[in-house]
């Protein structure tokens, strides 16, 4: 009986299980010029929600507003693919999204979380850990 619930719940949820999941473009490293405090805000977003990370750039991440409150951000959207998805514009104009060539979907989430931990140890901290 628990065999065939279990069954019935991978086909259910259609789980599959990847290993390996690689990096289709990776945005520029955080800024540690200067002693400043940083916040790294990994944000997991969808290919066709440009507009609402617009939004976001727009408003409650926007640079100016950090500056002035002597505040480093790096701001790293979390995508992964669609059918048909294009980014290339926006990849050239803002650099900070990091793509993961996965499918979207709910169930592979994890996985956005997995890589901005990668990001932020590979691309952010300081020599010496910090």
């Amino acid at each position: 009986m628990v065999n065939s619930a279990k069954s019935h719940l991978n086909t259910l949820t259609k789980f599959a299980n990847y290993k390996k999941f690689d990096v289709l473009h990776e945005p520029l490293p955080c800024d540690r010029s200067d002693d400043r405090p940083l916040i790294i805000f990994g944000i997991k977003s969808m290919p066709a929600k440009r507009a609402m990370r617009d939004a976001i750039r727009n408003t409650w991440l926007d640079m100016n507003y950090w500056s002035a409150l002597r505040v480093n951000i790096h701001i790293v959207f979390l995508i992964g693919q669609t059918p048909g998805s294009q980014l290339d514009d926006e990849i050239e104009m803002y650099d900070d999204i990091l793509q993961i060539n996965i499918t979207e979907s709910h169930y592979l989430l994890p996985v956005k979380d997995r890589w901005s931990v990668v990001f932020c140890f590979g691309h952010c901290l300081k020599k010496g850990g910090h």
